[in-house]
């Protein structure tokens, strides 16, 4: 149960494809301590939340082990990823707006909507002439 050191694979996550959820709350944890919430949120990005929340769960569990055997210092690790998982996940739903909206105002949309605009805008002056005319 002791929480150790995470190694240095975070760049590995993605293609390990026997990444644990123990491993992965390791290396959350490594990750909150060293980088802070916005770390954390680098993680899940790659992995997806689905993970992240079995990772938390387990964090929970641990916690728990820990506070019983007494083991302080990795209660407070397991303890520091429970209370920072809010803001973990609203760093993530933030980030996926950004990335939502921008991904809509970029390349070929960007062009369809400024002619679609453009249509609108000839369609509002033809029908402005009509009513000057009138």
């Amino acid at each position: 149960m002791r929480l150790g050191t995470a190694d240095s694979r975070q760049s590995d996550l993605v293609s390990d494809r026997r990444l644990t959820v123990w491993e992965l709350t390791r290396h959350l944890i490594q990750a909150l301590e060293s980088e802070g919430e916005q770390g954390a949120v680098v993680i899940l990005r790659k992995l997806g939340v689905g993970m992240g929340e079995s990772a938390r769960d387990l964090a929970y569990r641990l916690y728990a082990t820990c506070d019983r055997m007494k083991w302080a210092k990795e209660a407070l690790a397991y303890n520091s990823l429970i209370i920072s998982w809010t803001e973990i996940a609203r760093l993530m739903h933030a980030a996926d707006r950004k990335r939502e909206a921008q991904r809509f105002i970029t390349g070929d949309e960007k062009i369809m909507i400024h002619l679609q605009m453009q249509k609108y805008d000839n369609r509002y002056l033809q029908i402005q002439n009509k009513r000057n005319e009138v």
